[in-house]
């Protein structure tokens, strides 16, 4: 019998109290494993290296190697025939925009329960904290940069979410390591599909193929390392030619060519293959098989045993969906014919401005000798009288058709590029008001709606996979979650806190952010027809916080010092055994607004359960900031009232008339306005303001 953790790869033959092994039936389901990973492999291969082939062509062609290709039989890079020299290269450009608005939508993710049960809220909670511990722990912001430049280029990216049971820290309760979970982004280079399937999750079974040091296979398969023969090593000399290809490109404009790796003979990297199978007839309980082998294909099982994931651990990310087509298509295939075209006549243009400015000359038989005629300034040439003076040949000029072709294939790029082409950004330095600023980034919105949804809900699975994994494989672990109040807290969570009633919800608001100029443009424009007040300081922090510099308040002056030590009373409070009270210098509005924002927060909810004296502390001395506020509003009404009763007219009478309240006169006591003693920002104003100062 086999024992297999989740997502170890290493195969164990056990004697279970004394059992043998059943050799036979082991040796048998080896050769069926092996039988099916070939006969997956053999019947892609050619439409994988004609598709791979296709990609390095992309991936070259989008760093500016746009008149070479590699040979789909013999891997090495060759020049196009007739094609012309690169001159300028507008595609690369181009899809560095899209991987900058990609880039730009946030990836983060909250959990929420779908029932009001105590046990799923906090499951959720668990799995929010989780999301953010996985954000920061597998810097996923850079994977996610490596990801797209992947999908952008190639048109395809996979994100492979396996789980390291023998790896993390040690659970409390069983003393066994808690396990991993693993987030790595591959090229579509390394998997093969089911090729019936026309999207990743109707896939029934996936395989992904690396090279590995001889190592890694033994230390993660030391019972079946030693099956592997020694010249299955030998991958870095193989003929594995699209990577080998793309490893000799040394910057964008170097030369090709095969690259061999420092390695000993023998000593190199062997293919291994993984192949997730979903429950299947053949494989009632699913199958997950590792085999070594070469390009040629498998050799040798590693491990053959049930899917524990039950899933294929691997989320695919396309760029242009094709109709009825697993690999989508990338936006450079789009751009090579017509950039080709632009360099072609762009090159013409040059060879003429070239001959143009340096022409033949022309010297008649019995003329002077070609060495005695000088292009010196100032410079004598003599010719016999009975033979014409030398005359430059001037070049035809080149026919319009060509200067049409130029600006057609331009013109082609920004239709196939918006609105990520040069006229789009030309359009947008044109713009002059906040509603032209908001169409046209509304414009842009609705053009990649399609590309940022699917990347969205791609982003979505990968998260509910991890979680998944977590929930199935996870033992007791301590994270360390960033807090609301930006410190750092210890939180125990393992995979049986989950709850499988939580979802991945996404916030509208973040699908499709607005650039920081169109966003404050209409905020501005609200404003102006008074449907917003920005003097109101919730509206204000809230048209901050859509501009992504909710934080404005700690980088100036004003108030940055009042803000920071309200975060330092906060902590006082809650480790200390003192209740922080106001100083004379305090800014008192400023600390009750953070101190109000902390009481909002899961973490107060948390203290009171943990720790219930902190969180009467805390609560003591946000009492005391709203009685010193209070006092301070009442103080100065009390003192307006004072100066309004002394500017009265006597008896009561102005101009020999009786007042009423509404000209003046006494009216009903009212309270102080929270805004009252503040010098409002105008948003209007030429020379800008700072922020709400306390008087």
């Amino acid at each position: 019998m086999f024992t297999y953790e989740p997502g170890n790869r290493i195969s164990v033959p056990l004697e279970a109290e004394g059992e043998d092994i059943d050799r036979a039936a082991l040796a048998t389901a080896n050769e069926d494993a092996l039988s099916f990973a070939r006969d997956v492999f053999e019947s892609q291969r050619d439409q994988l290296n004609q598709l791979h082939a296709e990609w390095y062509n992309q991936i070259i062609f989008a760093h500016g190697n746009q008149d070479h290709a590699i040979d789909t039989v013999t891997g090495t890079p060759v020049r196009l025939p007739q094609k012309a020299y690169r001159t300028y290269d507008f595609t690369l450009p181009i899809l560095q925009r899209v991987i900058s608005k990609l880039g730009s939508v946030p990836t983060k993710r909250e959990a929420h329960a779908t029932t009001t049960d105590t046990t799923d809220i906090e499951a959720a909670r668990t799995a929010t904290d989780i999301l953010s511990w996985a954000h920061e722990h597998f810097h996923f912001d850079e994977l996610n940069a490596e990801r797209l430049d992947w999908k952008v280029k190639t048109g395809n990216a996979i994100v492979y979410l396996p789980w390291m049971p023998n790896e993390g820290p040690e659970d409390p309760e069983t003393g066994r390591p808690a396990g991993m979970p693993q987030m790595i982004v591959d090229p579509g280079f390394h998997w093969m599909w089911d090729p019936r399937a026309t999207h990743y999750r109707r896939a029934d079974y996936a395989a992904r193929m690396t090279l590995q040091p001889e190592e890694w296979v033994e230390r993660n398969f030391p019972d079946t390392y030693h099956l592997v023969p020694k010249n299955y090593y030998n991958e870095a000399y193989s003929s594995d030619f699209f990577q080998l290809a793309l490893m000799g490109m040394n910057g964008s404009r170097s030369s090709y060519g095969l690259t061999q790796m420092n390695l000993p003979k023998g000593k190199g990297l062997v293919r291994i293959f993984e192949f997730f199978v979903k429950p299947c007839p053949r494989y009632p309980q699913g199958q997950l098989i590792v085999c070594a082998g070469t390009s040629g294909g498998p050799g040798v099982v590693l491990h053959s045993d049930i899917n524990v994931y039950g899933t294929i651990p691997a989320i695919h990310f396309g760029m242009i969906r094709v109709t009825g087509r697993f690999w989508f298509d990338s936006i450079t295939q789009y751009l090579m014919d017509p950039q080709t075209e632009v360099n072609h006549r762009v090159r013409q243009i040059s060879r003429t401005a070239a001959r143009t400015s340096n022409p033949q000359l022309a010297i008649p038989n019995n003329g002077p000798a070609s060495e005695a005629v000088t292009d010196k300034i100032g410079g004598v040439v003599r010719y016999p009288p009975d033979s014409n003076p030398p005359q430059y040949i001037q070049p035809p000029q080149l026919p319009d058709p060509v200067y049409q072709s130029l600006e057609f294939s331009m013109r082609a790029m920004n239709e196939i590029a918006t609105p990520f082409g040069m006229d789009s950004m030309e359009r947008a330095s044109k713009a002059t008001s906040g509603i032209q600023l908001s169409l046209l980034d509304e414009r842009e919105t609705e053009m990649v709606a399609p590309m940022v949804r699917d990347d969205q809900l791609g982003i979505n699975a990968m998260w509910e996979m991890l979680l998944n994994n977590f929930r199935l494989f996870g033992g007791a672990r301590t994270i360390n979650v960033l807090g609301n109040n930006n410190k750092y807290k210890a939180r125990l969570v393992s995979g049986a806190m989950l709850s499988p009633n939580m979802r991945i919800i996404l916030t509208e608001k973040n699908e499709l952010p607005k650039s920081r100029t169109a966003t404050w443009a209409e905020i501005i424009e609200l404003a102006k027809a008074q449907l917003i007040d920005l003097n109101d300081p919730m509206v204000k922090q809230r048209a901050l916080v859509a501009i992504h510099r909710g934080d404005l308040s700690v980088e100036f002056r004003d108030g940055a010092a009042d803000f920071k030590k309200a975060q330092r009373n906060i902590v006082k409070a809650i480790y200390s055994q003192e209740v922080p009270e106001p100083a004379p210098f305090d800014d008192l509005s400023i600390h009750i607004m953070a101190y109000t924002a902390y009481l909002k927060t899961d973490d107060f909810e948390e203290l009171q359960v943990t720790d219930p004296v902190a969180a009467a502390r805390v609560a003591a001395m946000v009492d005391a900031f709203n009685e010193a506020r209070m006092f301070l509003l009442q103080q100065a009404a009390d003192q307006a009232a004072v100066q309004a009763q002394n500017a009265m007219p006597p008896a009561g009478q102005e101009d020999g008339k009786k007042m009423t309240p509404q000209q003046g006169g006494a009216a009903a006591p009212q309270g102080p306005k929270a805004t009252q003693g503040m010098e409002p920002l105008n948003p209007m104003a030429d020379n800008g303001g700072a922020p709400l100062r306390g008087r």
